[in-house]
């Protein structure tokens, strides 16, 4: 998404000049005096001086255009609210975010911006850089320091006289009072994704069609059975033995394989008996928790987490009851719970764009601009495949916070795996740095021999022509060992 920002300076002086000339009437009736309610909702336990984190309100500002006005000058004159229309957020994700928002609600916004911003510390100072470099021409630099407890936030803003070409530099100061907590925000989503994380949601973009547990496993096995095995290492080599099949030899193809407290879970995505399955690992007794198509099974936080029928989103308890909706009001694809009440999805409506929302807030953004599949949380990045103008799949990511993408100018078969710092296409393990090189010799999908379905640290399942397969943990990539777990046997 494209969004215009205004220097800020300038809306603002804009703004006072409006209220100045609009706000006359107001002047001669009494203002309600908010002191007292603005104190109370200022009055935060445990905030500590010198600490950035919070939602911060505006008490004055200094501009070159107007001087320095305080809140109560800025009321009393022009009826404008400053701590209403101008904040500072920042959260411990180490981002922040500085805002005008003159919307009264009776007439057309003069100015309604955010401009993201990241923090870091140097020594014992705060030093702040836009989420988006490319920015700073219009936006200008900005700065923050602490005097006492006030926040003082310094934008300067250079602009150049096309005729003469002299710069000049306009400046605003504003000095913010501590308020509360800060709220719910893209900004405030701080993932913190370890290896395991990554390989989960990686294994669940491509079906999550195996899981192992320990020396067993449960899989999709050839010809579309659900089987169980385990697994024998001897060396190099690995055999599956005491093959056997967990379904009356059904065809059904098992898919996003999860497991929690003892059970595993799966989605029968064919046959008669399609839903969503619970596989005691004690005896491998298998039941049918909900007996609907159903997609996109996550286990999260001792919840099941699926698609219907229709693709809308849902919880359920453990044991397949309590079903409660989340999206019900739209089909998506790809959903996964990332975390603290954070989730990610492609929103087909919405041009198969990527998504991330907080479930409780009903916070919601749109992160890509383009069509985004399988996404994958790798640091500060979503790792997606997009369809391009030349028919192939292209390997892209998209910063969560401000939505840049980068897309690799090669095709790719669509059929790579992430993993925390690799990325696999057809077999070959590459670093994650090399995502946007020349990875797939033929792109085309038809061509692909090989589709990795699952990664754990230990194992990769994959098919190969569409047999299933696992690939030992040998140099974790070495293929000195491959054994077809058949579902006949």
């Amino acid at each position: 998404m494209k969004k215009k920002f205004f220097a800020v300076a300038l809306v603002l002086a804009m703004v006072f000049c409006l209220c100045a000339c609009g706000n006359k009437e107001k002047e001669e009736a009494p203002e309600e005096d908010k002191t007292e309610e603005v104190k109370e909702e200022t009055e935060e336990a445990g905030h500590q001086a010198g600490d950035l984190v919070g939602k911060w309100k505006c008490v004055s500002l200094t501009m070159d255009e107007i001087g320095t006005v305080t809140s109560e000058e800025s009321m009393e004159m022009l009826g404008f609210d400053m701590p209403a229309m101008v904040s500072f957020s920042a959260w411990e994700s180490g981002y922040c975010t500085f805002t005008i928002n003159d919307n009264d609600g009776e007439e057309e916004d003069v100015a309604q911006d955010t401009i993201p911003l990241q923090w870091t510390m140097d020594n014992d100072s705060y030093v702040l850089a836009l989420v988006n470099p490319e920015l700073e021409e219009e936006l200008g630099t900005f700065s923050v320091k602490f005097d006492g407890d006030t926040l003082v936030l310094t934008n300067e803003v250079t602009t150049t006289e096309s005729e003469s070409g002299k710069e000049e530099t306009s400046t605003g100061i504003y000095n913010f009072e501590y308020d509360k907590d800060p709220e719910i925000s893209i900004y405030s989503f701080c993932p913190d994704f370890s290896e395991e994380d990554v390989m989960k949601m990686g294994s669940f973009m491509k079906g999550a069609r195996a899981i192992v547990l320990e020396d067993k496993t449960y899989c999709l096995a050839a010809n579309g059975y659900l089987a169980t095995a385990k697994i024998s290492k001897d060396g190099s080599d690995v055999e599956l033995e005491d093959i056997t099949d967990l379904w009356n030899k059904e065809v059904c193809y098992p898919m996003y394989f999860q497991y929690a407290d003892g059970y595993v879970y799966a989605i029968l995505s064919d046959g008669s008996s399609r839903g969503i399955i619970r596989i005691n690992t004690e005896d491998d007794k298998v039941d049918m928790i909900y007996d609907q198509p159903a997609d996109y099974l996550q286990v999260y936080d001792g919840k099941l987490y699926f698609t219907d029928a229709d693709y809308h989103y849902y919880s359920m308890d453990l044991d397949g009851k309590n079903i409660i909706p989340i999206i019900e009001d739209r089909a998506i694809y790809y959903p996964y719970q990332l975390g603290d009440g954070w989730m990610v999805f492609q929103d087909d409506a919405d041009g198969e764009t990527l998504h991330i929302r907080h479930i409780e807030a009903k916070i919601e953004k749109r992160i890509t601009e383009i069509k985004a599949y399988e996404p994958v949380l790798i640091g500060n990045y979503l790792y997606f495949s997009t369809k391009m103008d030349d028919g192939y799949n292209h390997v892209a990511r998209a910063n969560i916070w401000s939505g840049e993408t980068e897309i690799s100018e090669y095709g790719t078969s669509g059929e790579h795996l992430f993993e925390k710092d690799a990325i696999i296409v057809e077999g070959s393990v590459y670093p994650l740095d090399q995502w946007n090189q020349d990875l797939d010799p033929d792109p085309d999908p038809d061509n692909c021999e090989e589709y990795y379905f699952y990664t754990d640290g230990n194992y990769r399942y994959y098919n190969r022509h569409f047999m299933s397969w696992y690939a030992p943990n040998t140099n974790f990539g070495g293929f000195s060992a491959q054994v077809w777990i058949d579902g006949n046997e």
